[in-house]
Parts: structure tokens; sequence; C-alpha cells
């Protein structure tokens, strides 16, 4: 089974669950360029689901996301694996996608921010400590 680590913005309606929890939660990595009230001033770009938002690994209520949405997967199709592809910081396209809402936060600030590695590491740790609670 494979399964991106970014989740889906193109309906940011309460139809898409995966990323209204996570918005409730505050779950998702927050922009540093841009004021957006229509996408939560969530960082957002362009990888498998089109237009995505990205979880902050560091966050502690990603987990809680994160592990409904693959429950919910494993009840509709049994799997014994998961390969989580674009677990790296990356996108389609570079830096940001600016919103059609947007303002700059910092008009002095370069557009097209690209996204800091350091999230790279925190999704190690995070998938470390997720695949050891379902292993348990």
């Amino acid at each position: 089974m494979i399964v991106d680590a970014a989740i889906s913005a193109e309906d940011i309606s309460d139809n898409n669950k995966y990323y209204s929890m996570g918005n409730d939660d505050g779950v998702f990595i927050k922009s540093g360029l841009y004021k957006s009230e229509k996408y939560n001033n969530n960082l957002i770009s362009k990888v498998w689901p089109e237009t995505a938002v990205f979880m902050d690994w560091f966050n502690k209520k990603c987990m809680n996301v994160w592990s409904f949405g693959l429950y919910n997967l494993y009840t509709q199709t049994n799997f014994d694996g998961l390969w989580i592809d674009m677990n790296e910081p990356t996108t389609f396209k570079d830096g940001e996608t600016k919103p059609d809402d947007a303002t700059l936060i910092n008009p002095t600030h370069e557009e097209g921010c690209k996204l800091s590695s350091i999230h790279i590491s925190s999704f190690e740790v995070f998938t470390f400590k997720l695949q050891h609670k379902l292993v348990l």
C-alpha cells in the first residue's frame, strides 16, 4: 500500500474529513509567507493530491489525524505494510502556492521560499513512534 504524507486541500470543506480534522487540531505547517483565511494560514503547495497541506510532525496532535486516516484505510483495504511516499519536504513546484485570498506576511520577503529540511528528521521520528504504537 502506498500512502502520501501530504493531505489534499483540493476540497477544504467539511466533506474532506482529514483536512477538516487536521485544520481543527492545528496540525498543518503554517505559511511563513502568506496570510490566508481560506486555508487558515496553512502552507499550500503541490504534490500527488495536487493542492496539498503538510503535517507538522512536531505537533503531537498529528498522530490523531494520521492514525485515524490509516485506521479508516485499513477498514476499507486490509494491508500488512505501508510505503509512505513523498515523506520528504518536497513539492512538485518551487516553494509555496500563493492562495487566491493571500496577502504577504512580510512584503520584504522573497516569494517562493523552499520547504524546510527540518521536517525530514521530525517525520522519521514520528513514523518510528507510529510504527511502534501500531505493532504493540
